[in-house]
């Protein structure tokens, strides 16, 4: 939650400096100050989260695309940042033997393959030969298990087969079949990505919880028992390490005092539950999370194609790369849609005052 939150303080000022380089139509890249800052933003924005280097790279070369300032000097800023990324992927594989090609990067990225070979093994396994088998147990441990913990929802289940330690020959080649998979099977990809992305395009009605009770007959009232969250990092950490066990005594000396009270664990629970359950009731909260996370960045999109505005279009960029990878995460959760929800009021203020034929050129201190 923190990173996600401390991504959105950067992405606005990002998104203002992109509009700024639209609105001057470049003169401002020759401020140093603000190259500076676009340079230093840009770099906050590729180090905070691994999906900043792909806002950063694409956003500054549509600019450049579309001649909105020097090419040279947006390319200077993009080249510093490509560099410090680059600098910081190598000081980390140094210090903690992480790899490129390790799961550790690229499982982010693969949600919807995930899903879709879970679902693929789960309705049509008697269609996959072996040659399907093995290249798909050179991408995921078990396979054969994912059906078991296919949940068209949440990819997390799915893309924990995604093998930890990939060479670049394996994963060209899973690529490479993937790609394939798409004409063999085009209904099982095709719905295994819309289920996933679904409650990013389109209202996700909420017929009934999770322990099967109607929203009308839910417990507003929460338990008085305290979570202690010490003891699901040591069961975690016990699951994926059983050979270096956790000193328990040493954590709870460590967070003592961090734990609420029974009486402000109940009432703040209460609250929670109450504003929960009330805007599954009303729908508010998923008519907002498909209006900001979807059908706002079309309509501009289309607001902008239809009119030919190039300059919109330039600063849509970013808002619309913020939505592509909502529809490829992993689930749609409100601390994903932090940048989205920054950029409403600046996606609906650009959409008035640059229209098709830009802003004048305005002059920017040197």
């Amino acid at each position: 939650m923190v990173k996600d939150t401390f991504f959105g303080w950067c992405w606005i000022p990002f998104l203002l400096c992109c509009i700024e380089v639209v609105r001057t139509r470049g003169l401002c890249l020759k401020n140093r100050a603000f190259l500076a800052s676009l340079f230093f933003i840009s770099l906050f924005l590729v180090l905070t989260k691994q999906t900043g280097i792909y806002y950063v790279s694409l956003s500054l070369l549509a600019l450049c695309c579309l001649r909105f300032g020097p090419p040279v000097r947006l390319g200077a800023v993009l080249a510093g940042v490509l560099c410090a990324n680059a600098l910081w992927i190598g000081l980390t594989s140094t210090m903690f033997g992480v790899t490129f090609a390790s799961g550790d990067y690229l499982r982010e990225s693969a949600s919807v393959p995930s899903q879709q070979v879970a679902l693929l093994v789960s309705t049509r396994a008697d269609e996959l030969r072996d040659s399907d088998w093995e290249v798909l147990e050179s991408a995921f441990s078990n396979p054969q298990e994912m059906a078991g913990t296919y949940n068209p929802k949440l990819a997390d289940p799915a893309k924990r087969h995604w093998r930890n330690v990939q060479s670049f020959k394996t994963l060209g080649r899973f690529i490479l079949w993937w790609m394939g998979a798409w004409v063999r099977w085009p209904d099982v990809f095709t719905a295994a990505f819309i289920a996933n992305a679904y409650s990013a395009l389109w209202i996700d009605f909420p017929l009934s919880s999770s322990a099967g009770k109607s929203l009308l007959c839910q417990d507003w009232l929460a338990s008085d028992k305290v979570d202690d969250a010490a003891s699901h990092v040591v069961a975690s950490w016990e699951r994926r390490h059983p050979e270096s066990p956790l000193d328990t005594q040493r954590i709870d000396e460590l967070t003592d005092g961090l734990k609420r009270s029974e009486e402000a664990q109940a009432l703040t629970g209460t609250a929670r539950n109450f504003a929960t359950q009330l805007g599954d009731i009303t729908l508010f909260a998923h008519y907002c999370r498909v209006l900001l996370a979807f059908w706002l960045p079309l309509f501009a999109l289309g607001y902008a194609i239809h009119g030919r505005n190039w300059a919109l279009l330039a600063v849509l960029i970013p808002i619309l790369l913020s939505t592509a990878t909502l529809l490829v995460g992993p689930t749609v959760l409100p601390r994903y849609l932090i940048t989205q929800v920054y950029a409403a009021p600046v996606l609906l203020a650009s959409m008035t005052f640059i229209g098709p034929a830009g802003v004048p050129a305005l002059k920017a201190s040197s």
